[in-house]
């Protein structure tokens, strides 16, 4: 039961910041299978939490603070690139290494 509920919230983090087709489906999934509560059976989110004597209610708390803060570290990173730099020197390429001058440099 612990592999699980361990496979479950890892697959849940891995695929946060999916953008293809297979990861979105495999996070909408994880998030049914631990977010609806009125799902039945062995192996549903809040029968593996019971098993294990975890708070299924405080382990989605958690889950959604992981949500959050990692969505809010991707968006910053995401935001934080310096833009392009442009080139800034009027010379050709051919003339920018010091000391080599190319064929068309000695023309």
């Amino acid at each position: 039961m612990l592999a699980l509920l361990q496979d479950g919230i890892d697959c849940f983090l891995r695929h946060l910041a999916a953008r293809d087709g297979k990861g979105k489906e495999v996070l909408a999934e994880t998030e049914r299978w631990i977010f609806e509560r009125e799902i039945d059976g062995i192996f549903s989110f809040d029968s593996v939490c019971e098993t294990l004597g975890v708070s299924a209610s405080c382990l989605r708390a958690e889950i959604r603070q992981w949500k959050e803060e990692e969505l809010r570290k991707r968006a910053c990173k995401a935001g934080s690139r310096p833009p392009a730099r442009k080139r800034l020197s009027p010379l050709p390429r051919s003339y920018s290494s010091p000391g080599k001058l190319t064929a068309t440099a000695r023309a």
